[in-house]
């Protein structure tokens, strides 16, 4: 259903925004009024913000009403990779130069379907993740800017922002058993 697919969304967004420095991937959504309350947690992430655009409160947020306001905003961004989720009610066409991914009109209860230029594909256990927990992944990376000088003098590029002092020697396994919270 449509839970199902915005929730496996949702952990492949935040997915690509943690690993990926922001000047390396823009997130995008074309969202109907109906449906941007799904979506309203993408305004926190560091990849969400325009790289050029900006408005009383900063960098433009790239969450817009329809396929072809994302178009226009697109339109000479120069990034390497963008990736646009589609929302909306009437369905939307794909941007050129961004992965888009629509979310569909599925039946509630079906399994989410993967469709691509080849066979469509069930996926039958897909990643999920909760819309609090979206949140609070975004909350947490929007204070990460990248070209900022830091108090302490260490490196300001994105594993320096992430709490990453080495990424050749990072295990994140010994990270996740020092906190002691699972």
């Amino acid at each position: 259903g449509l839970g199902a697919v915005r929730g496996l969304l949702r952990a492949i967004l935040c997915q690509l925004a943690v690993l990926h420095e922001p000047d390396q991937v823009l997130i995008v959504a074309a969202v109907s009024d109906r449906n941007r309350g799904h979506w309203d947690w993408l305004k926190w992430i560091p990849h969400n913000r325009h790289p050029a655009d900006t408005d009383e409160a900063g960098p433009v947020r790239m969450v817009y009403s329809s396929a072809a306001g994302a178009r226009r905003a697109l339109a000479g961004v120069q990034v390497p990779r963008v990736v646009v989720i589609a929302d909306l009610v009437g369905g939307a066409d794909p941007i050129v130069g961004a992965a888009t991914i629509a979310v569909g009109a599925g039946c509630d209860g079906a399994p989410p379907v993967i469709r691509q230029p080849a066979q469509p594909a069930a996926v039958s256990c897909p990643d999920q993740m909760a819309p609090l927990d979206a949140l609070i992944c975004a909350r947490r990376l929007a204070g990460c800017r990248l070209g900022t000088a830091r108090p302490d003098g260490s490196d300001s590029g994105w594993p320096g922002l992430m709490g990453i002092a080495d990424p050749e020697r990072f295990d994140p396994v010994a990270v996740w058993s020092r906190q002691g919270h699972r």
